[in-house]
């Protein structure tokens, strides 16, 4: 089970590399982490799913993740790569986050990242 998010930042060395916990607001997101925001404006209207990772994944199915995010937030010193792909259609890209960068996402990059990447 996900540590709460007051747990996580009280005690950030006892977390797993990857784990979805519900929250709001960029205070939450852990340092080293890139969070992933279920509403836009990091979840800032009404508390919401994040998912938090310190790792490349490959999928976000794995938390039933993918395609969900509408907000992030990256909170490393690394440039977090996140492909997205709108709907079934061919249409996709790559965000390119820089260390600190924080965002809503509008069409039609919401609701359709699919896999993160930290580039160290």
């Amino acid at each position: 089970m996900a540590p709460s998010a007051e747990e996580a930042s009280q005690n950030p060395d006892v977390l797993p590399d990857t784990y979805v916990f519900i929250a709001k607001g960029a205070n939450v997101c852990p340092d080293g982490y890139v969070c992933l925001y279920e509403y836009g404006d990091l979840n800032s209207g009404a508390p919401g799913r994040i998912l938090a990772t310190k790792v490349n994944l490959k999928g976000l199915g794995d938390w039933n993740f993918s395609k969900v995010a509408n907000s992030y937030y990256n909170h490393t010193v690394h440039t977090v790569a996140m492909d997205w792909q709108e709907g079934n259609s061919l249409v996709d890209g790559t965000i390119v986050a820089d260390a600190g960068e924080k965002r809503s996402l509008s069409s039609p990059e919401n609701n359709a990242i699919y896999n993160v990447t930290f580039h160290t």
